[in-house]
This record gives structure tokens, C-alpha cells and sequence, in this order.
């Protein structure tokens, strides 16, 4: 999890994760990667992963930390 600057990242109950503030928070959820080299990976070698999730969430947003799903903000 990455959080820019002027940004918070609240723990609600029910495992729930706001976001307030001016920028992002970032969340990378490795739960379905299917492949990766980084065993094999040395200090020069690019790394590979295959289906790495990423959600980058703004002020308003969810994110459901136990079923690993964003939730987006009422309108």
C-alpha cells in the first residue's frame, strides 16, 4: 500500500479501508498472481508478474480489505 502525500488511509470497521485527502492511495494485491520470476531474478534482470492487481483510489473511495475489492464512492 502507497499513500500520497496529504492523503490518509482510515481502517473502519467491517474491514473497511477510506481514503481521504488530496491525493491516491495505491493498494497492490498480489492474491491472483498466476507467475512470477522474482526467485530467479538477479540485481540486472527485469522482473515479470503475471496478473498483479492494482487499484489506485481517491478521496471518497473503499476498498474491502478482506474481500480485496475497491468500492467506489456514492455520487
Amino acid at each position: 500500500m502507497g499513500i500520497d502525500e496529504d492523503t490518509v488511509a482510515i481502517f473502519e470497521s467491517d474491514q473497511i479501508l477510506k481514503v481521504m485527502g488530496r491525493g491516491t492511495v495505491t493498494i497492490v494485491d498480489p492474491g491472483e498472481v498466476s507467475y512470477s520470476n522474482q526467485v530467479w531474478v538477479s540485481h540486472d534482470a527485469p522482473l515479470t508478474i503475471h496478473n498483479l492487481r492494482v487499484h489506485i483510489l481517491s478521496a471518497g473511495s473503499k476498498y474491502h480489505l478482506q474481500k480485496r475489492i475497491p468500492i467506489s464512492p456514492s455520487v
